[in-house]
């Protein structure tokens, strides 16, 4: 719980540049890896959940970079789970 509010409190003040996106890309990839953050049956883990909220926070930013949309391509639960924090946010 303490590296997970330490992430957070870093992403709070984290700028994004243009050369910075990708950094944002390799934190995903990292929190989606199934040697860091097993897949789950029936949800998201902590790690994953803070990382697609910060993406959702994001997205206007990513959404323009090459790497994050070849990440939205590949494989794997990351999509499904933006999308699923997309519609939260918009409830």
């Amino acid at each position: 719980m303490l590296t997970l509010y330490k992430l957070y409190k870093t992403l709070t003040s984290f700028k994004i540049y243009k050369a910075q996106r990708g950094d944002v890309v390799k934190l995903v990839e990292f929190a989606y890896s199934n040697e860091n953050t097993p897949d789950l049956d029936d949800g998201v883990d902590a790690l994953r959940e803070l990382v697609t909220y910060y993406v959702t926070c994001k997205l206007e930013i990513l959404i323009g970079a090459l790497k994050f949309l070849a990440l939205l391509k590949q494989p794997g639960h990351f999509s499904c789970d933006l999308i699923r924090m997309m519609m939260k946010q918009i409830e």
